[in-house]
């Protein structure tokens, strides 16, 4: 089983919620852009400990219509001590939420990432994963639900993944986002029955949307 330990560092501009692993039903609007860092850190169940830091970038191409591209690079440490670092595999996604009823959202989040990861810290291989989104919100409260779905079975030793987060998100003021979530995902490791999961707390701090419509 691995759990998330702690997520330090942050700067966004304007809705997404990194450092957590869910996805948010808020989008930038047509011509917003903006940019993350995000820092990690997990311990899983074969008591490996690796840590993330990743930029994104994300443009609004529609009000309801995001795409972004991720670039991660990662350090692990494994239980014998030895040590691997670098880049991981750079992603892009297309983030459409087509419903929007009074408090709640729904929508989805496609998500390609491409072999450009070091041997050993990337699948090796193009792999993809699907997010269904749900999340209501009240008064400053959002309650978000991701069904998830990873594409990995054509990678040796693995298997396609499947699993659910579940999020809360409270915004204190204008800039600042407080929030925590549990996952439960079947592991990508071919054989293994423990449940990948986690509970994660952390924090957003938001500028102003940038714009450049």
């Amino acid at each position: 089983m691995s759990r998330m330990l702690l997520c330090l560092f942050l700067i966004s501009v304007s809705f997404a919620f990194f450092p957590f692993t869910g996805e948010d039903a808020d989008t930038l609007g047509k011509g917003g852009l903006q940019w993350e860092t995000q820092y990690a850190r997990f311990k899983h169940y074969d008591e490996t400990v690796h840590k993330d830091v990743v930029l994104q970038i994300t443009g609004g191409i529609k009000d309801n219509t995001d795409i972004a591209l991720i670039i991660p690079y990662s350090f692990y440490r494994y239980k014998d001590g030895t040590r691997n670092d670098g880049f991981s595999d750079v992603g892009v996604f297309i983030k459409h939420i087509p419903v929007e009823a009074g408090n709640f959202k729904a929508g989805y989040k496609l998500q390609l990432n491409f072999n450009t990861g070091k041997e050993g810290i990337g699948y090796g291989k193009i792999t993809g994963n699907v997010n269904l989104i749900a999340q209501v919100c009240k008064d400053s409260m959002c309650y978000n639900t991701n069904f998830v779905y990873i594409k990995a079975s054509f990678v040796e030793e693995l298997r396609d993944t499947y699993g659910i987060i579940l999020s809360n998100y409270k915004k204190l003021g204008k800039s600042l986002t407080l929030g925590g979530e549990v996952k439960l995902l079947r592991p990508a490791e071919d054989g293994v029955n423990k449940l990948d999961s986690h509970i994660l707390l952390g924090s957003v701090y938001s500028f102003d949307k940038l714009s450049v419509a």
